[in-house]
């Protein structure tokens, strides 16, 4: 059974916002993305160095239960946005809420998350042009949240498993890592592990898997990717998600409502970083030159209206400082590898089109692109 990918305390505001969302869009014409660059024209040939990503890919969750996910394709140079990347490929829709997605060499992997039992499913697709390769089918795997490629031939995906009834007695089982083998297309294995197990950060041979808030998993496991096994952990006392290294190789980790500093392998707290306990803080993500950590604050007020912004921690000042960045809500949040460049997923509702807003790296909206229901994720080509 599936709950939205937003943490738990975002659930009832989901439902809140819930509406009749009308699934029905002209069908548009396919898209392949290796022949999809304008004629031969000095005027709009890119520059390999262009700070502009030609293409971006959307990853749009939809409404909860609305089989409405989809991912979209973003022309950056033309400004033309494709809805449906996928139905537009395939002449079929995904079925499901999208939870995740990530690029291999040639594969495209989207993890498709029913809120019916049994029904979830991993879809594979040629990255070049989104036809249809085949998929981890349905029954296979249940819920699965988010998946990180760990070699050449293997991508990790996180899974709840079986879940019970929101709120109480949602986690009830522990979750697994489903390994993927991408040469055969095929599920390997599973490693399981705590309860609800979600985001993942590789560390050489070593992959450290965070957990839910709420879930009550207060270890964030360490696997080994030669063996496939839990080979330790990291005990902070609370739910915990492993953010990345910053450049001066430190580890940081976020758990309960502080930040923590280790050394590179990890075995020893360098400083932490306790906020404000009147907020939560989510979606967690390190700028590519590893100087900045952004991440989402927020609390609900009495009517359940939620008060957010985006801050982020200055990695490069002495003592480490936490600056504001921009006075809005994102229900996902990238950062353009090109360019180094904020961008935020705004989700009004989530039952009708959200944005994507870029930023520079003072906080300024430079421009924003009306996309599908719910952005959480954003792929630059």
């Amino acid at each position: 059974m599936k709950v939205n990918t937003m943490k738990i305390k975002e659930l009832a505001l989901v439902i809140i916002s819930l509406g009749i969302l009308n699934a029905c869009t002209q069908k548009e014409d396919f898209i392949d993305v290796t022949k999809a660059i304008p004629p031969k024209d000095t005027t709009t040939v890119v520059n390999p160095k262009d700070t502009i990503p030609s293409f971006i890919l959307v990853v749009n969750e939809g409404g909860f239960g609305n089989k409405n996910g989809t991912i979209g394709l973003y022309n950056s140079k033309t400004k033309i946005y494709l809805p449906d990347y996928y139905s537009s490929a395939n002449s079929s829709s995904l079925e499901g809420g999208v939870q995740d997605y990530i690029e291999t060499e040639n594969l495209g992997l989207i993890l498709v998350d029913e809120k019916i039992v049994d029904n979830d499913y991993i879809e594979f697709v040629n990255k070049n042009n989104f036809q249809s390769l085949g998929k981890i089918p349905v029954g296979a795997i249940e819920n699965p949240r988010s998946a990180l490629q760990v070699s050449d031939s293997i991508v990790y995906v996180t899974c709840y498993g079986f879940t019970g009834n929101y709120p109480d007695a949602y986690f009830q089982n522990n979750g697994y890592i489903a390994v993927i083998n991408l040469k055969t297309k095929t599920l390997k294995d599973r490693i399981f592990l705590g309860k609800g197990i979600e985001k993942m950060y590789k560390i050489g041979n070593k992959v450290l898997v965070g957990n839910a808030e709420n879930s009550g998993n207060q270890e964030t496991a360490v696997v080994d990717i030669t063996t496939n096994k839990k080979v330790a952990a990291i005990n902070t006392g609370e739910d915990a998600t492993p953010i990345g290294l910053d450049a001066q190789n430190n580890f940081w980790l976020h758990a309960g409502k502080t930040f923590y500093k280790y050394n590179s392998n990890y075995s020893s707290v360098l400083n932490s970083y306790p906020v404000e306990s009147k907020y939560s803080q989510t979606n967690f993500v390190m700028s590519i030159d590893k100087k900045r950590i952004y991440y989402k604050k927020y609390f609900y007020d009495a009517t359940y209206n939620e008060i957010a912004d985006i801050k982020y921690i200055d990695l490069e000042k002495s003592p480490t400082t936490f600056e504001q960045f921009v006075n809005k809500s994102f229900y996902g949040i990238s950062i353009n590898p090109k360019n180094n460049q904020f961008v935020g997923g705004f989700a009004p509702t989530f039952s009708g089109a959200g944005y994507m807003i870029n930023y520079s790296d003072k906080g300024i909206a430079t421009d924003s692109v009306k996309v599908g229901i719910a952005p959480k994720k954003f792929i630059f080509r």
